[in-house]
């Protein structure tokens, strides 16, 4: 078995040994009372369990995840500065998208607060990750007052794309293009003139088209497109400042902001840089590129960042591609089932997982779930990520209501757990166009386990998994210590 299979199954197996948590039993609820029966009416289930064999308790997982998204709310609460802010610009983005997707109204404090140093800090801003979380936080806020931001915002995406380069041309760094002086001015007095009304996520709006969008936006993206930007040294791409990128362009277009051209030029560079077996790393080795090898290989975080960009661009798909033919996307998919346990009966084989820079785990189970939302999937080989996914992180949750893995400063972690629990899912659309794609079944055959079929059936014989890639160095690790890269802060190894 080759090492990238060894990886990937050890990611597998360590990752289900962390399955099912201890029972759950509401409070204040009486035991059921014994109801005897007489011989011969006993059903297998009444009988008592063997010696030395104890019955699995029930649990509730909808229950157990309300509750730990309760305390999340709680402690994420009471990280947030005097200034509405949680540090930075990017934590702050996030950490408000998060208290959104948990239930928090729009109209809370601790939202407002956080949307206005969003939008403050936002003007002048050119971090990507930062850019891309405005967008997004922004858009699930609802505030039509808003609309300059998340135009200018991802007008700043557009143009920070990489334009040139083997492996480079179509992704994204840590930089957007900078901001111009007649965007600050616009953004400052948006911001001067703002009247407080109270925001409305749920309504729905009337989809803006380029139409829509105020002159100078659209003069400033045909410049982008007009005269792409040069080559200014070594620019390196990687595959999660892209799929942050990628995900805010598509909020974005639901504005009005054409992407589609972005999009496709995405597509092309992740089709080129997918891996033998499928999946992704977190950047592409491009010659004369001072590229560490380790982070070439591939990894279940990069996987999904390049599913998740194969399946927008067949979401911007002017015409229905037969996306059961997509080799990229079935295999990426295939390779990524490999790094996804089963849930288990067992409480005590759930680990507890340290804070400290190889715990990934709360980051890539994100990025799973993503992936799994936009393209509707329930299960991967016949395994229930949700499940599986949820155990881990229930059992992981810290007294204090957060979690602390590779990035737990400014409740980063916490946030990434919370959005998985509740299946946060920024490309609602894309998901409706998947779900009725008559060619989507095709597609996720022997991916998906068909409803009410039983066990797929097993591989066979010859089947060693996916195929190695000779430039993954990583050792057996469990799959919350792939790919670790300390000593860079968040969000710079995600």
């Amino acid at each position: 078995m080759s090492k990238f299979a060894r990886c990937w199954q050890s990611a597998a197996l360590c990752a289900a040994a962390a399955l099912l948590l201890g029972a759950w039993a509401p409070a204040g609820e009486p035991p059921p009372i014994p109801v005897k029966k007489k011989p011969g009416q006993e059903k297998k289930s009444d009988k008592e369990p063997a010696a030395g064999k104890e019955e699995a308790p029930k649990v509730d997982l909808a229950k157990q995840v309300d509750q730990a998204v309760g305390r999340a709310v709680t402690y994420l609460r009471g990280l947030q500065k005097a200034d509405g802010s949680w540090d930075s610009l990017g934590s702050t983005a996030l950490a408000g998208l998060t208290l959104l997707e948990a239930g928090v109204p729009a109209d809370d404090e601790a939202i407002r607060k956080a949307a206005a140093f969003v939008r403050a800090r936002s003007i002048q801003d050119g971090y990507q990750y930062a850019i891309s979380l405005t967008v997004m936080f922004l858009d699930r806020l609802g505030d039509p007052q808003d609309e300059p931001f998340i135009e200018t915002l991802a007008v700043r995406l557009l143009g920070g794309q990489i334009q040139h380069g083997a492996g480079q041309a179509g992704g994204w760094w840590y930089y957007t293009a900078p901001a111009q002086p007649d965007e600050v001015a616009r953004l400052t007095a948006c911001l001067q003139g703002r009247k407080e009304k109270a925001p409305n996520p749920g309504a729905k709006q009337k989809p803006r088209t380029p139409k829509d969008l105020p002159k100078e936006i659209l003069a400033r993206i045909e410049a982008i497109y007009s005269a792409p930007r040069p080559a200014s040294g070594p620019v390196i791409a990687d595959n999660s400042n892209t799929q942050f990128a990628l995900l805010a362009l598509w909020v974005a277009r639901r504005h009005g902001i054409p992407v589609d051209r972005a999009l496709a030029l995405a597509e092309q560079r992740l089709r080129g840089t997918q891996l033998a077996g499928g999946s992704w790393g977190y950047q592409a080795a491009s010659p004369g590129m001072p590229i560490p090898p380790q982070d070439t290989g591939a990894t279940p975080q990069m996987t999904c960042c390049g599913l998740i960009g194969l399946g927008l661009a067949h979401g911007a798909s002017a015409k229905d591609k037969d996306i059961s033919k997509d080799e990229g996307i079935a295999k990426g998919l295939k390779a990524l089932a490999g790094a996804i346990g089963k849930p288990a009966a067992d409480p005590k084989a759930v680990p507890r997982l340290a804070a400290n820079d190889h715990n990934k785990t709360y980051y890539t189970l994100w990025c799973i779930e993503r992936t799994a939302v936009l393209y509707d999937l329930t299960t991967l080989a016949g395994k229930d990520w949700y499940k599986w996914g949820a155990q881990l992180v229930l059992a992981n949750q810290k007294d204090d209501g957060g979690w602390a893995g590779a990035y737990p400063s400014s409740g980063n972690d916490t946030c990434f757990a919370v959005l998985f629990l509740r299946r946060a899912n920024l490309t609602r659309d894309v998901t409706e166009r998947m779900q009725k794609d008559p060619n989507r079944p095709k597609l996720l055959e022997g991916i998906q386990e068909p409803s009410g079929r039983g066990q797929p059936p097993p591989p066979p014989k010859s089947s060693r998994g996916p195929s190695p890639d000779r430039r993954y160095a990583a050792t057996q690790r469990p799959l919350w210590e792939l790919t670790a890269r300390s000593g860079r802060p968040w969000p710079a190894s995600l």
